[in-house]
């Protein structure tokens, strides 16, 4: 019995890499996965790209299957001799339309819906199971409500914690934004 769970354990390890190994990169794969950078491209008010002339803000930007054209634009990082503070132009030479083979990287702006989630889930789910934990003493008096806690009632403590803490935590990661990489250039 025990050699046929590790014959299971060592096929289960496996297959995912196998199953990586035979997928390969068709070309209708890219052409989907092109459109579904277009699309999230195209529809953002301004997109963050690393060039060799630096990094760079786009505004109103639009990825075509030719190149990635935008409205306006404006370097990131310290400003040019002799500029005004805060006025950071482009550089000049900086294309109209960039190949993506001149970007290395590609942000757009984003909810931290999930990282929010998943740290209130953790921070509430700590905060409950201490807490469950703490209930689990004898009572002694009539003012304890909570005590006699088994250690059913403490997964259901720290369980619905974790539920609470991640509906709090992705409520405020919906608000917050955060610039996240949706392309990064070969090489």
């Amino acid at each position: 019995m025990r050699r046929m769970s590790l014959v299971l354990a060592a096929c289960c390890c496996a297959a995912p890499g196998i199953a990586w190994s035979q997928q390969a990169d068709s070309p209708q794969e890219r052409e989907v996965a092109r459109q579904r950078l277009e699309a999230r491209i195209n529809s953002q008010d301004r997109i963050r790209v690393l060039t060799a002339w630096g990094q760079a803000e786009l505004y109103q930007p639009v990825l075509s299957s030719e190149a990635l054209n935008y409205g306006r634009g404006r370097l990131l990082g310290p400003t040019q001799p002799g500029s005004p503070e805060g006025e950071r132009m482009l550089p000049e030479g900086f294309p109209r339309a960039l190949q993506l083979s001149q970007v290395s990287e590609i942000q757009v702006r984003g909810a931290a819906t999930k990282r929010g989630l998943l740290i209130g889930s953790v921070a509430f789910g700590a905060l409950g199971l201490g807490l469950g934990v703490a209930m689990t003493e004898e009572c002694s008096g009539f003012i304890d409500l909570f005590c006699g806690l088994d250690a059913g009632d403490v997964v259901i403590v720290t369980a619905g914690s974790a539920v609470v803490g991640g509906i709090v935590g992705a409520l405020i990661g919906s608000v917050t934004k955060r610039w996240k990489t949706v392309y990064r250039g070969a090489g």
